[in-house]
């Protein structure tokens, strides 16, 4: 087996050095983000309140509710707002706690801990808490080791303890960041640098990557100049410092590296850098070089050599061979000189059906195709045809062949030439949900209705919801299995909340938002009851894209490498079939562990539904193959 490269990557973390103003769910915040400040990320644990989220892309939820905690590493101070579900806003910026208890009171890192305060905004003396988070004390603090948050900070009566580096997930952690300066030297104003994603097109520009990152560089002449060189005070770790590609930097501290620019010297630069009617080649091969020789050049700044062509239907020619020239002739020029298409372009449809007969058709978007009464149609002016295969009872769209390729079902040609596609159906398989197929899906040796796990016939996962609650905590458990009393009525879970049904109800309020019945737009994407990525399976903990409830996002994971097959060693942790923690729990998506296409040893919550996660007690690490 041929070796596999391993390395351990951090991942871009990228910000705007211009001033921008943030848009908040509930509040407007402005966050001040600066070349030297890095982003708080994870969650910390309350054991009264949940999880306390210190960075919106957590959860992919940035579109909605910008939010972050930022760490200055030169000056050491924290900033900006970590988000509870249960107390709303916790503010770490200097202004919002300049009346602690006792000073100091601004958030700030000294010596590797955190001392200071920080707030719950939504606390009041005239509720007997004025939301006071002390971050350290003589018997207790939070430390940091350059990447990870360790221990515990104290609120007084309704956040109690607060755990930075919980049990399960990540804890709350920072990537330090570094600089890559680059610019345009003597470029003019068409000439680039790019590095990544960015581009800079100024004589000194400034990106923020997280420290040890790896990037890449490309330098883009504008017209009238040409690359010359690399310059600056890192250039020469780019491998020719000529070539205007400078691969593979490594950003173990801040480096600058600028693309140095000539002007075009034509037309001895050649082809490629002159314009066709200066670059001393004869391009048309007409034995003419250049403006003023070659008639077709009108000045040297010409880009072909070319004579234009005129329109096929006015050239004098019969371009598709049927016998008729131009437009005054050929129907397929629609009687139109300036049509460059004289073909009439028939496009053909066909259907195959595997067993069931006449159970499908091919229709398109304007009139034309309606297959199988109606399969061909001729176009005369080279239009755009949406075709779509639409399934009968008992039948399923299989694939196209011909000028249709591919199993989306919404195929698009343009009808500048004559096309043939066929649709092919089959037979659509039954799949009964898991609670009526006969099965003991999930290995725990009852079936169907008899298993605990199946609240109807149409129930499609066996595995019993209540496992492991309520210690999992919030968006893993449901509202009434979660140890948290959701709606602050004074009652906790079922059967103690009489707005619980059962344990498997996610909705301890009466009056509040009630998902998934309330559907998207109010409920998050894993727990709204619809199939947001069309991939047949619909929320938490049926679609493994959804990490818990709370995830906005049902789109399933990149897997990098031939994991899990390729195992321990050259898989992250959350990807190689082990039990790396010895908990009972497997990888991000669980374990068939008897190659039944069936998952009988759970999911470890810990891997956040990250598959590149190389840690299963809490890691961040992330391994590249």
């Amino acid at each position: 087996m041929q070796s596999s490269k391993i390395k351990i990557t951090v991942k871009k973390s990228k910000f705007w050095i211009l001033t921008c103003t943030f848009a908040f769910f509930i509040f407007n915040f402005a966050l001040p983000v600066h070349a030297e400040t890095s982003r708080v990320e994870g969650y910390a644990w309350s054991a009264n309140v949940g999880w306390v989220s210190f960075n919106c892309s957590n959860n992919n939820s940035c579109s909605s509710a910008n939010y972050g905690v930022n760490l200055d590493r030169d000056t050491g101070a924290l900033s900006g707002y970590a988000w509870n579900s249960g107390l709303g806003w916790i503010s770490f910026n200097a202004g919002d706690v300049s009346g602690c208890p006792t000073s100091p009171c601004a958030p700030k890192l000294v010596d590797d801990t955190v001392t200071g305060w920080a707030k719950v905004l939504s606390g009041s003396s005239a509720q007997g808490w004025e939301g006071w988070v002390h971050l350290s004390d003589a018997n207790y603090g939070v430390s940091f080791d350059g990447t990870k948050f360790t221990g515990y900070s104290w609120s007084d009566q309704v956040l109690g303890w607060m755990s930075w580096n919980p049990s399960k997930g990540p804890g709350v952690f920072s990537v330090s960041q570094v600089n890559i300066t680059t610019g345009v030297v003597f470029g003019g104003g068409g000439s680039k640098v790019n590095v990544e994603s960015d581009t800079c097109t100024l004589s000194s520009c400034s990106f923020p990557y997280d420290q040890n990152a790896t990037i890449d560089l490309v330098a883009t002449a504008g017209p009238g100049y040409v690359f010359s060189n690399w310059s600056g005070a890192n250039a020469n770790e780019c491998g020719t410092i000529t070539s205007r590609f400078c691969n593979n930097i490594n950003l173990t501290t801040n480096k600058e590296i600028k693309a140095t620019f000539r002007t075009a010297n034509c037309p001895t630069d050649g082809p490629g850098v002159c314009p066709a009617c200066n670059d001393d080649i004869d391009n048309d091969l007409d034995n003419k070089f250049d403006y003023p020789e070659d008639p077709e050049c009108l000045s040297l700044n010409g880009t072909s050599e070319l004579a234009a062509a005129g329109p096929a239907c006015d050239d004098c020619l019969d371009n598709d061979g049927d016998g008729k020239i131009d437009w005054l002739n050929d129907s397929g020029c629609s009687d139109n000189p300036q049509d460059n298409n004289e073909a009439n372009a028939l496009l053909t449809v066909s259907l195959v059906f595997e067993r069931q007969p006449n159970k499908g058709s091919v229709i398109s978007a304007s009139p034309g195709i309606n297959c199988g009464t109606d399969c061909t149609e001729t176009y005369l002016n080279d239009e755009s045809v949406k075709l779509s295969a639409l399934p009968g009872n008992n039948t399923v769209f299989q694939k196209w062949t011909g000028s249709c390729t591919g199993t989306n079902p919404v195929c698009t040609l343009e009808m500048s030439t004559s096309r043939a596609a066929t649709a092919h159906f089959g037979d659509a398989p039954v799949i009964l949900p898991q609670c009526s197929d006969g099965l003991d899906n999930d290995n725990d040796g009852k079936l169907d209705l008899d298993d605990p796990g199946c609240d109807s016939a149409d129930d499609d996962d066996e595995r019993d919801q209540t496992l492991g609650c309520p210690a999992a905590g919030p968006g893993i458990c449901a509202q009434c299995n979660d140890g948290v009393d959701n709606d602050g009525d004074g009652f906790t879970d079922s059967p103690n909340d009489q707005d619980c049904s059962s344990l498997s109800d996610d909705n301890e309020s009466e009056t509040g938002a009630n998902c998934p019945a309330d559907g998207p737009g109010v409920c998050p994407a894993c727990n709204d009851g619809v199939d947001n990525d069309n991939d047949g399976k619909t929320d938490y903990p049926a679609d493994l894209g959804c990490f818990n409830r709370a995830d906005s996002n049902e789109t399933n994971p990149v897997i990098q490498g031939n994991c899990p097959a390729d195992g321990p060693g050259l898989c992250p942790a959350c990807n190689d079939g082990v039990d790396n923690d010895n908990d009972g729990f497997v990888d991000w998506k669980g374990w068939d562990s008897d190659k039944d296409n069936i998952i009988d040893i759970p999911r470890d919550s810990s891997c956040q539904g990250e598959p590149n996660k190389n840690s299963e007690t809490g890691g961040i690490d992330v391994i590249e193959i």
